[in-house]
């Protein structure tokens, strides 16, 4: 039995030099912008803040630790 080739390739052949998000990121990020527009919407809606703020404060939340847990140092 004869061993396969290894397949080396070069840093020019297929190099992935941007890094792909991830989809934690993308989920951390819309919840963390509907937190952000939510407190917004507070400000401009007085009879529905308590409701709105609340609200951003659990979205805020929940995109922190959606994210933290996957960054790499």
């Amino acid at each position: 039995m004869s061993k396969q080739p290894l397949d080396y390739r070069g840093a020019a052949e297929g190099d992935d030099a941007t890094p792909q998000v991830r989809w934690q990121t993308i989920v951390s990020c819309s919840l963390l912008g509907m937190g952000l527009a939510c407190g917004l919407v507070a400000l401009a809606w007085p009879q529905r803040r308590p409701e709105l703020i609340s609200a951003a404060i659990t979205l805020g939340i929940a995109g922190v630790i959606i994210y933290f847990p996957y960054i790499r140092t």
